[in-house]
């Protein structure tokens, strides 16, 4: 889900993924930088939506804020990154023009994290001591956070890995 999210928002790119990532399959094969059951040397049968470990609903949802986010995430030079008090915490805005998504990652698969990350609000048109409300584009939560550039984020692997974020009026 962690790499996905990283996928989705960092790079206008996003669109292929080999069969059986949705199903998180992630051997590697011996010796190789590839996985195992890639599907570069054969054809596998597969139950898109057997679990445990399907993440077909996370990976639609990623698409359609893709498609809902359109132009921030479809172009390359608008990624700017921001200051985290945990190196395991990586936050990063894209925009264009007056729209944009403010993205924070939990990027150690293992365990949670929580920080305190730097929010743009001088480039987003958020007074410094105005309170603002985010809303999580992958779970439609509402976070009312008080004024200043900084907040605090905590972010659970399997759970809650990533916030995608947009401000709500």
């Amino acid at each position: 889900m962690m790499r996905a999210v990283l996928a989705a928002t960092l790079s206008p790119l996003w669109g292929g993924i080999y069969s059986g990532f949705e199903l998180c399959e992630n051997r590697a094969r011996p010796n190789s930088e590839e996985y195992l059951d890639s599907e570069k040397y054969e054809v596998k049968a597969r139950d898109f939506g057997a679990p445990p470990g399907n993440i077909n609903a996370f990976i639609a949802r990623l698409n359609q804020i893709r498609r809902e986010c359109r132009p921030p995430l479809q172009f390359f030079r608008n990624v700017e990154f921001y200051r985290s008090d945990n190196p395991n915490i990586v936050c990063y805005s894209r925009w264009h023009g007056d729209e944009w998504v403010y993205v924070v990652v939990n990027v150690n698969p293992f365990e949670e994290h929580s920080a305190t990350v730097q929010v743009p609000v001088w480039k987003f048109g958020i007074g410094f001591n105005e309170p603002y409300r985010m809303e999580d584009l992958l779970s439609g939560e509402v976070y009312n956070w008080v004024g200043g550039e900084y907040n605090y984020v905590k972010l659970t692997p399997g759970e809650r890995c990533a916030h995608v974020l947009r401000r709500r009026a």
